[in-house]
């Protein structure tokens, strides 16, 4: 099986090709190889210079990170076509998605799915109010809707 994972991220990655996340360790990861042979993240990433992390690199022979383009700024809204492209690309290609909530990604990477009739799971890892409201000054605009 293969499953999309989406949120915002960022990812850090090598010029390589290379994850080195900081939350996503293999042990975290492992979960999610429990029930898919492949594992997709559709998230933002950085790239980083692999001697200057303190991060690990994790095993990439069932990770595959795409590249997401940051649609959490106001210059954001004008790239969600392009991340909606991506999206429905990959969800085509996958068996189910999991999105990590609250996160732009992962909001837009629900509605695809619905549209798309693939089988979806969320992560609700934090309340939107409270992680859009004490943010800044755009989150705070954005909370009441998001909520």
């Amino acid at each position: 099986m293969r499953l999309l994972f989406c949120h915002d991220g960022p990812m850090a990655v090598d010029c390589n090709g290379n994850a080195y996340p900081q939350t996503f360790t293999e042990q975290v990861l492992s979960r999610y190889y429990s029930i898919a042979k492949e594992l997709v993240f559709f998230t933002r990433t950085r790239l980083i210079d692999p001697d200057e992390t303190e991060a690990k690199k994790v095993n990439m022979e069932k990770l595959t990170i795409v590249n997401s383009p940051n649609l959490s700024s106001i210059r954001g809204i004008a790239r969600t076509r392009k991340a909606k492209e991506i999206l429905r690309d990959e969800l085509d290609k996958s068996d189910c998605l999991i999105a990590r909530l609250p996160s732009r990604i992962g909001a837009l990477a629900v509605r695809i799915a619905v549209e798309m009739n693939k089988p979806y799971l969320v992560e609700l890892v934090g309340c939107p109010w409270d992680s859009l409201r004490h943010h800044s000054w755009q989150g705070k605009m954005v909370a009441p809707f998001a909520y």
